[in-house]
């Protein structure tokens, strides 16, 4: 199941801001000679099993070839406003895309779900968890990371460790077909105030996301404190 980047979802902060343009790893040249190049939205894709990547935009018959997190992918289509691409098994979370055209390039933030994207503010924290299908999840935390552990049947892995001291499950709840933004959340208590864990550690979170047939971790999020 695949989801739009919203502009609403960029303005919460939630999503990383694509859509920005920059030399090309093809070339040494930019954007000048063909201004009207650009990115409208990509659709989310699942990451262990990718469908075509529909991209739309203007100008898109200038597109000479595309990456996928730094790997060239395959154009199937382009009619000048909608370019398919045939993408690879991607880890989850969000990657970029570029676009490359004559010397020059314009990119994009590409989403591979099930991903997951926070906030901090005033001890509180939200999330924005985007699935990519029903089921049910499991939001976790920790002020610690380790190596990251595969189980049988789950794609991706577990890179916090719940053994640690403030760790463990901070959400839960089922899946609906879109993102799902929580609620502002405490912090757990204790990690903030002079020595408190907040001061000196991040916090990290990773949500397990349960299927029908198959599971899969979300990418891994850090979040600090901003200093007052």
């Amino acid at each position: 199941m695949r989801y739009v980047l919203t502009t609403a979802a960029l303005l919460l902060g939630l999503v990383p801001a694509g859509l920005a343009q920059s030399t090309s790893p093809w070339g040494c040249g930019n954007l000048a000679k063909h201004p009207d190049v650009r990115i409208n939205y990509v659709e989310s894709t699942t990451s262990w099993y990718p469908e075509l990547v529909e991209v739309r935009g203007t100008s898109l018959n200038l597109v000479t070839a595309a990456r996928v997190n730094g790997v060239e992918v395959p154009i199937v289509a382009n009619n000048g406003r909608r370019l398919m691409l045939d993408v690879e098994q991607q880890d989850p979370g969000f990657g970029v895309l570029e676009l490359a055209q004559g010397q020059g390039v314009v990119q994009g933030a590409i989403e591979f779900t099930p991903s997951l994207a926070a906030r901090m503010s005033g001890g509180q924290v939200q999330f924005r968890l985007n699935a990519g299908g029903e089921g049910w999840y499991l939001l976790y935390y920790s002020f610690a990371r380790e190596d990251m552990c595969v189980f049988p049947g789950v794609y991706y892995g577990l890179l916090l460790d719940l053994d640690a001291p403030l760790s463990g499950v901070m959400w839960s709840g089922s899946l609906g077909m879109g993102p799902e933004v929580t609620p502002w959340m405490p912090v757990p208590r204790g990690v903030f105030g002079p020595g408190g864990l907040a001061s000196t550690r991040p916090m990290r979170a990773q949500a397990l996301c349960i299927y029908d047939v198959e599971s899969c971790y979300t990418n891994m999020v850090t979040l600090r404190q901003p200093t007052l």
